[in-house]
Order: C-alpha cells, then sequence, then structure tokens
C-alpha cells in the first residue's frame, strides 16, 4: 500500500490548508511533506500538473496538487517531465486554482 503524507497547501491568497497525498507523487512535483494536519481542509480545486506516461500497456495519467505557487514546477520554465518511482512522466498541463 501507497504510503501517505500531509502537505500544506498554500492557495491563491496565501491561507494555509492541509492535503493527503501519496507521498510518493506529491514528492515528486516538489511538495515539502510532514505537514500538522490541524490546518482547514481546502474548498478550492486544487492547481496542479496532469501528467502522462505512454507505454506498451497503454496509456496512464496523473493529477498532482502543487502546494506551493514558488515551486520550479509551476514557475515559468517548468521541466517537461516529472520522476516518479524512476519512470519519466510527461508534464502535459498546469492547471490553476478553482472554486468550487
Amino acid at each position: 500500500m501507497a504510503t501517505m503524507d500531509y502537505y500544506i497547501y498554500t492557495d491563491d491568497n496565501g491561507i494555509d490548508h492541509t492535503i493527503r497525498l501519496k507521498k510518493v507523487n506529491g514528492d515528486a512535483v516538489g511538495n515539502t511533506g510532514g505537514a500538522a494536519p490541524n490546518l482547514p481542509v481546502s474548498h478550492k480545486k486544487l492547481r496542479h500538473v496532469d501528467l502522462e506516461l505512454i507505454s506498451g500497456l497503454g496509456i496512464f495519467r496523473k493529477r498532482i496538487p502543487v502546494c506551493d505557487p514558488g515551486l520550479p514546477i509551476w514557475g515559468p520554465t517548468p521541466p517537461a517531465t516529472v520522476s516518479i518511482d524512476g519512470v519519466a512522466w510527461d508534464v502535459k498541463g498546469r492547471i490553476g486554482e478553482r472554486r468550487f
């Protein structure tokens, strides 16, 4: 079973929230885990990156929240790939935060 961790998600208004992600996914995009789970839960659609992996077994997609807009993956020159468990996933899109 995948290890989960708490992360601090800073929304576009600068307010911190707690979210829980698979550790391998959260760490792959540069999020910092180990946050205290006592912050409020976010009621927004989180900013995230869309990743894609094309292999002989098919096309696989992931959506991983980006907790801090200051991370390199959210910067002006983001990487083209993200490594998860030694496998390179292509970055297909960066989607901004939205309210429900």
